[in-house]
Protein backbone atom coordinates (compact mmCIF):
# COMPACT_ATOMS: atom_id res chain seq x y z
CA UNK A 1 0.00 0.00 0.00
CA UNK A 2 2.77 2.52 0.79
CA UNK A 3 4.01 2.29 -2.74
CA UNK A 4 0.14 2.48 -4.09
CA UNK A 5 0.47 5.76 -2.13
CA UNK A 6 3.87 7.01 -3.83
CA UNK A 7 1.96 7.09 -6.74
CA UNK A 8 -1.20 9.05 -5.92
CA UNK A 9 1.70 11.84 -4.27
CA UNK A 10 3.49 11.88 -7.53
CA UNK A 11 0.31 11.39 -9.88
CA UNK A 12 -0.55 15.05 -7.96
CA UNK A 13 2.37 16.38 -8.06
CA UNK A 14 2.55 15.47 -11.88
CA UNK A 15 -0.81 17.01 -12.64
CA UNK A 16 -1.81 19.26 -9.90
CA UNK A 17 -5.13 17.17 -9.19
CA UNK A 18 -5.74 14.41 -6.92
CA UNK A 19 -6.05 10.95 -8.24
CA UNK A 20 -9.98 10.76 -6.99
CA UNK A 21 -12.20 13.58 -6.14
CA UNK A 22 -13.02 14.65 -2.78
CA UNK A 23 -15.29 17.27 -1.31
CA UNK A 24 -14.15 20.05 0.41
CA UNK A 25 -13.94 18.28 3.72
CA UNK A 26 -11.75 15.63 1.99
CA UNK A 27 -14.50 12.88 1.97
CA UNK A 28 -14.27 10.49 -1.07
CA UNK A 29 -18.52 10.32 -2.62
CA UNK A 30 -19.45 6.91 -2.87
CA UNK A 31 -19.04 6.80 -6.72
CA UNK A 32 -15.42 7.76 -6.32
CA UNK A 33 -15.07 5.14 -3.49
CA UNK A 34 -16.26 2.26 -5.79
CA UNK A 35 -13.67 3.50 -8.34
CA UNK A 36 -10.79 3.37 -6.21
CA UNK A 37 -11.90 -0.11 -4.92
CA UNK A 38 -11.97 -1.98 -8.81
CA UNK A 39 -9.45 0.68 -10.57
CA UNK A 40 -10.72 -0.62 -14.00
CA UNK A 41 -7.86 -0.26 -16.76
CA UNK A 42 -9.87 2.94 -18.45
CA UNK A 43 -10.19 4.90 -15.59
CA UNK A 44 -6.05 4.55 -14.69
CA UNK A 45 -5.59 5.42 -18.82
CA UNK A 46 -7.69 8.02 -18.38
CA UNK A 47 -5.97 9.63 -15.55
CA UNK A 48 -2.29 8.99 -17.12
CA UNK A 49 -3.13 10.56 -20.47
CA UNK A 50 -3.24 13.67 -17.94
CA UNK A 51 1.02 13.93 -17.63
CA UNK A 52 2.87 15.03 -19.69
CA UNK A 53 6.24 13.16 -19.17
CA UNK A 54 6.74 10.02 -20.40
CA UNK A 55 9.24 8.98 -17.91
CA UNK A 56 6.95 9.89 -15.25
CA UNK A 57 3.87 8.30 -16.64
CA UNK A 58 5.61 4.92 -16.27
CA UNK A 59 6.79 5.50 -12.61
CA UNK A 60 3.46 6.30 -11.90
CA UNK A 61 1.76 3.49 -13.99
CA UNK A 62 4.03 0.94 -12.15
CA UNK A 63 3.10 2.56 -9.37
CA UNK A 64 -0.48 2.75 -9.26
CA UNK A 65 -0.78 -0.66 -10.60
CA UNK A 66 -3.65 -2.91 -8.97
CA UNK A 67 -1.75 -6.27 -8.25
CA UNK A 68 0.77 -5.09 -5.71
CA UNK A 69 3.20 -7.67 -6.72
CA UNK A 70 3.52 -5.85 -9.90
CA UNK A 71 4.17 -2.70 -8.12
CA UNK A 72 7.97 -2.01 -7.76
Amino acid sequence: MDMWSVGAVLFHLATGESLFLTNHHNDIDSDQLDLLCQWPDYAKAKRMKKIVFPCVRNLIEQLLCMDPTLRP
